[in-house]
């Protein structure tokens, strides 16, 4: 087991804040506070294997690359098994990973999901009823907020293919989002970031929707992030800064009021009402 002061140092090494690290381990924020700032004077062992396995997990350098902004292919589980290779059933496309386009995504057979970013094609998996309970709840939120502060914004949800960075080499599809700029939306598609993106995770998504998906909205200049967690319970906001703001976030639970960016500065959605 490694130190209290190693496992501080490696937090700061990745670039982790302490809700980002919260949603990675799923130890509460202000018990990792306590633990890695010495408050707690003898943290329980199952709390530090927790922060040490979400520190120095096989995905470290990947994750790594990512928060310092190198360039890196982005490789799930499922593309690093062969690592330049497609999976077999899409070997149809005679490309390698990382050098795929939205030519080559428009091929994809209409049965499978999958999403394509920088060149990289990755796999999503069936949703679970919790994760469709969630998106029913947040997206009708979103969609009466809209409706009630008449701000012209539209509420949209996956599957629903968004050109995030405006290339031919990355596809997304958020949970939910919203665009206030009705000139992005299109017939097939929508092009350019959203103002606000959601996604809902689950075991096998937690690292590529709390790091790459981070990555990529904030490059994009999404304004706003949310990472619901129905595990833990929690939620966490990036709100990335616009014309020369400061990046800010949010830890909150499923008991909180959580303010929304969009629509002006009174929008809130009431977690409270959300049963599951």
């Amino acid at each position: 087991m490694r130190s209290i002061e190693e496992l501080n140092r490696r937090r700061k090494e990745l670039g982790l804040s302490y809700p980002a690290l919260s949603m990675l381990s799923g130890v509460p924020t202000p018990t990792l506070q306590k633990v890695l700032s010495g408050t707690t004077p003898s943290p329980r062992y199952q709390t530090l294997q927790k922060i040490e396995e979400a520190l120095y997990s096989e995905n470290a350098d990947f994750e790594k690359s990512l928060l310092r902004e190198k360039p890196a292919a982005y490789l799930t589980e499922q593309s690093r098994e062969t690592e330049t290779a497609l999976p077999g059933t899409l070997r149809f496309l005679k490309k390698e990973q990382g050098t795929l386009t939205i030519a080559d995504y428009e091929q994809l057979p209409e049965d499978e999901r999958y999403e394509l970013i920088d060149g990289v094609l990755i796999r999503l998996e069936a949703p679970t009823t919790e994760h469709q309970r969630l998106s029913m709840f947040l997206s009708a939120q979103l969609y009466l907020l809209a409706e009630k502060e008449d701000c012209g914004c539209t509420v949209l949800t996956a599957p629903c293919d968004v050109q995030l960075d405006g290339d031919d080499r990355t596809i997304v599809q958020p949970d939910i989002f919203v665009y206030c700029d009705q000139n992005r939306i299109t017939q097939n598609r929508c092009i350019g970031a959203p103002d606000l993106c959601i996604e809902i995770i689950s075991p096998s998504t937690r690292s590529k929707d709390m790091l790459l998906k981070r990555y990529k909205y904030e490059r994009a200049h999404v304004r706003e992030f949310w990472v619901v967690d129905p595990e833990f319970r929690r939620v966490v906001v990036y709100r990335f800064g616009q014309s020369g703001q400061e990046n800010s976030e949010h830890s909150y639970h499923f008991d909180d009021i959580i303010p929304v960016g969009i629509c002006g500065q009174g929008g809130r959605i009431d977690f409270r009402k959300y049963n599951n």
